[in-house]
């Protein structure tokens, strides 16, 4: 894993940071072996962290959770961050597995690799642009200030360049990145509880107290250990989506222990469960939340039975 960021801007603390999150990938890739090469651009404070599915897994130093309407912020702890950490690694694993195991994914990743490297390079770009300006002000010479705008000025022909190369993704393209989307997550979310060894690791990593209903609903969906019946669930968004699959799989089948050849079974098989289900929903029309639950937690009851 390689740092992407201006050395000169990165903190002390920054970098030590830097290196607990390289030990968590250290840890995980014991039981979750990628052929992945991964790029972090690590920030100093952000309100969460992200993979883009391409090559770039963005993280913070301080991570905060902002409330429903925006107005207070609520820093994440440590064991929080390094958790939230841990699940955006997960989409890397199992965004490289589905590479390896599925063809029809491989060509869709391979069409959407130039547009999102784009995009991050226009971020990148845009973030060095700022730094550079806020030097030329305090340029302490001439000779230092035609320096910074020649920098400036090379900054800005490889950022018009990187907008030209932006672009939208295909109908296609988009309805099977939607169709992997509520999978991505709840994969990613075993991934973080097993690094964390805790069922509830998310939960923790979400909840701050005083929380609104909505807040504390949304943490709680997360949470291996609290039961959602599939009958009355509706909720669509990836990240929620498949929480009766989380109880199931934590009441009826979770891991026996914690060492890293039994995190790795388990994990494979529940990959293997998902790749499966993906398949079978690769060319069929969307079913509705609560289906989409039954069949899966169907798979998951005759798999271990």
């Amino acid at each position: 894993m390689n740092l992407w960021q201006d050395s000169n801007d990165l903190t002390v603390s920054s970098c030590k940071f830097a290196q607990k999150l390289a030990a968590v990938v250290e840890s995980i890739s014991v039981w979750a072996p990628v052929s992945e090469k991964v790029v972090l651009s690590l920030k100093h404070s952000a309100s969460g962290a992200s993979y883009d599915g391409v090559a770039v897994l963005s993280a913070a130093e301080f991570l905060y959770i902002e409330d429903s309407d925006g107005k207070e912020k609520h820093l994440r702890s440590e064991a929080g961050n390094l958790t939230t950490f841990a699940h955006e690694y997960g989409h890397v694993i199992f965004t490289d597995w589905l590479t390896r195991d599925i063809p029809e994914f491989k060509s869709i990743r391979e069409g959407i690799a130039s547009p999102m490297i784009a995009n991050q390079k226009v971020y990148f770009l845009a973030n060095q642009r700022a730094l550079i300006e806020k030097r030329i002000i305090a340029a302490p010479t001439p000779s230092h200030l035609k320096h910074l705008l020649e920098k400036k000025q090379e900054i800005e022909r490889q950022l018009a360049q990187a907008y030209f190369e932006t672009g939208e993704f295909s109908a296609e393209q988009n309805r099977i990145l939607n169709l992997l989307a509520p999978y991505h997550e709840l994969f990613a979310d075993v991934v973080a509880v097993l690094f964390a060894e805790d069922p509830q690791a998310m939960r923790k990593a979400v909840e701050f107290p005083c929380s609104s209903d909505k807040e504390a609903y949304k943490a709680a969906a997360r949470d291996f250990t609290t039961h959602h019946a599939h009958d009355h669930w509706n909720d669509s968004t990836p990240h929620y989506m498949f929480s009766p699959v989380r109880s199931e799989l934590y009441t009826h089948h979770w891991i026996k222990g914690y060492d890293a050849q039994e995190k790795r079974d388990y994990l494979i098989k529940v990959y293997n469960l998902l790749r499966e289900d993906i398949l079978a929903s690769w060319h069929q029309k969307p079913t509705s939340v609560r289906d989409a639950n039954k069949k899966l937690i169907e798979r998951i009851t005759r798999t271990y039975r």
